[in-house]
């Protein structure tokens, strides 16, 4: 299916595009601009309960790669206080 968001890192707002999940697999392009420069970076992950964990690969000036592993989890809803 489809898949949409944005995430938040460091000194970066970034916006999902492109997102995709099938069979516990999950992809998708995250971009923000950064000193005038649009900088995009390729997600794959595997979603086990409410973790996702995976890596990512931004292409930096001259071609080069920078791979990182992430991980993600499902914010648990607040219980109600009576």
């Amino acid at each position: 299916g489809k898949v949409t968001g944005s995430l938040a890192g460091g000194k970066l707002d970034l916006k999902g595009e492109d997102g995709t999940y099938k069979v516990g697999e999950l992809s998708f392009t995250a971009t923000s601009e950064q000193k005038g420069q649009k900088v995009s970076i390729k997600c794959t992950g595997k979603v086990t309960g409410d973790t996702v964990k995976g890596s990512s690969t931004v292409e930096r000036k001259g071609g080069k790669q920078q791979k990182r592993t992430w991980e993600a989890k499902r914010d648990k809803p607040e219980k109600k206080k009576d």
